[in-house]
């Protein structure tokens, strides 16, 4: 068995640009698949045929907005009960 890679034109509801599949070893690539996984360096992975494995910026930055409201919740809590 071999894993390929099915790339997504756009962004899917769950936040990922591309599905893995486990198949068989003597199956063909079909169109819109590849067979080079993302590196684990990446946290959220899109790839851009011209460039290949590429950072998804704007879910990067998403996440990071997300993480700094819950900050400031935390200390606004924290500074409240003090």
């Amino acid at each position: 068995m071999k894993t390929i890679y099915q790339i997504f034109d756009a962004k899917q509801p769950d936040g990922t640009w591309f599905k893995a599949y486990q198949v068989p070893e003597e199956l063909d690539l079909p169109p819109g698949y590849i067979n080079l996984g993302p590196p684990d360096d990446l946290i959220n992975p899109r790839f851009d045929y011209q460039k290949g494995w590429i950072e998804d910026e704007e879910a990067l930055l998403e996440g990071l907005k997300q993480e700094n409201k819950e900050l400031k919740d935390r200390l606004n809590m924290t500074e409240g009960a003090l």
